[in-house]
């Protein structure tokens, strides 16, 4: 499992640069793959500079490091003083299988309920028609860490803006867990 790796929630001076530019290639490299297919532009980016700085600026990104490298993150925000929902959750190819996604939720898990949470939630964007690979292994994984399909929200409705650069109709497949 996660051995010789360190979680931390990123602050700006322990985060920023070059290093804060590889997590945001790291993110886009980890969804464009996550999202092939779905996107009619297959060089869609899901975040950049500006967003993640303000993520970490705001206290909301945990990272693993191996080696003092960045090899994963997620973020963790709250919705409401007693929800919290995790997203960005990413892990470099080259560490998978070592326990690293698990590692984050947990720390993700851990974080909202310092800040109060009763609840984490997640949103999984996946295509209705067909299965996109990794969301369909990611649709099975969430609710062996306990997160349970609570509805589904249309991307169109939410985000119009940028549903219309997906290839296929989408919707959010929202998991929740209870925290104890």
């Amino acid at each position: 499992m996660v051995t010789e790796m360190e979680l931390e929630v990123a602050t700006p001076s322990s985060l920023h640069g070059e290093e804060l530019e590889r997590v945001v290639v790291l993110i886009n490299q980890v969804y464009r793959v996550a999202e092939r297919g779905m996107w009619i532009d297959e060089t869609f980016k899901r975040t950049d500079i500006e967003e993640v700085s303000g993520i970490v600026r705001d206290g909301e990104l945990m990272v693993c490091r191996s080696g003092g490298r960045v090899v994963g993150c997620v973020q963790c925000r709250m919705l409401n003083p007693s929800a919290a929902s995790f997203g960005m959750l990413v892990c470099d190819e080259k560490f998978r299988g070592r326990g690293i996604g698990k590692a984050l939720i947990a720390r993700a898990e851990e974080r909202a309920r310092e800040k109060g949470a009763k609840t984490l939630q997640l949103e999984l964007l996946h295509p209705i028609e067909w299965k996109q690979e990794t969301k369909a292994v990611l649709e099975k994984w969430y609710p062996k860490l306990g997160f349970n399909k609570t509805e589904e929200w249309s991307f169109d409705e939410l985000y119009p803006h940028l549903a219309k650069g997906l290839a296929h109709k989408c919707f959010f497949t929202v998991f929740l867990k209870e925290l104890r």
